[in-house]
């Protein structure tokens, strides 16, 4: 009996020491690296009826139909179109605008139309979508020059004067919106990040130099980064 407790003790001593071994290990890492630039999107948002272009949230590159802008009995008022786009940005941003005429359509006379007879302004800065940095504000701290609506110039006498115009973004860049950062996350198919601006042109038929083409002016907006 003794023999047999002996036996069945050194075996369980030996089995125990054998689950306590240490086992073999090795470790490694991975280290994720990554930064953050400056980023600002400009996309189209919405348009009137005159205003043909590609979709929502797509690139800006629309085109304004006026049609016939000469002086007739039936055209006595202002014809007014809007295209409204998109800003997002993680950074304070400016809106910068510059207007030419790339093509005069063949009248070139003192009374042909030219940028001055196209009204100009920003009338409407949109902050509802939910992924803003600040929803308290219009995000255009230095706007105000250009919050402005050609629409509702004095036409009783059957001349205009705008107080701004494309011939005031003509001679270079100018800086018609700018405010600090705009998105806090999501990017640029999102749907909630982004402000609307709404940019309106008007124009009043008159009496101008007839063309034999389309008078044609272009105005290029850039957003950049505006640390």
């Amino acid at each position: 009996m003794k023999n047999n407790l002996i036996a069945a003790v050194l075996v369980f001593g030996f089995a125990s020491s054998a689950m306590a071994a240490p086992a073999s290990s090795d470790t490694g890492k991975v280290t994720i690296n990554a930064h953050v630039s400056s980023s600002v999107s400009l996309s189209f948002d919405s348009m009137t009826s005159g205003v043909t272009g590609g979709p929502a949230n797509g690139k800006l590159d629309h085109t304004i139909d006026f049609k016939d802008v000469a002086a007739t009995t039936a055209a006595t008022s202002l014809k007014t179109e809007d295209v409204v786009m998109r800003l997002r940005s993680n950074t304070p941003y400016v809106l910068q605008a510059v207007a030419s005429v790339t093509s005069d359509g063949g009248a070139s006379g003192a009374n042909a139309l030219g940028l001055d007879d196209i009204g100009f302004g920003i009338t409407d800065v949109g902050n509802t979508s939910a992924n803003l940095v600040d929803t308290t504000t219009d995000h255009t701290t230095d706007a105000t020059t250009y919050k402005y609506d050609p629409s509702s110039a004095d036409v009783s006498t059957g001349e205009v004067a705008f107080t701004h115009t494309l011939q005031d973004l003509q001679a270079a860049a100018v800086d018609v919106a700018q405010g600090g950062r705009i998105s806090k996350g999501g990017n640029v198919k999102s749907d909630n990040n982004y402000i609307t601006v709404t940019t309106r042109y008007s124009i009043l038929p008159q009496f101008f130099e007839p063309t034999t083409s389309d008078f044609v002016a272009v105005v290029n907006f850039t957003l950049a980064s505006n640390p």
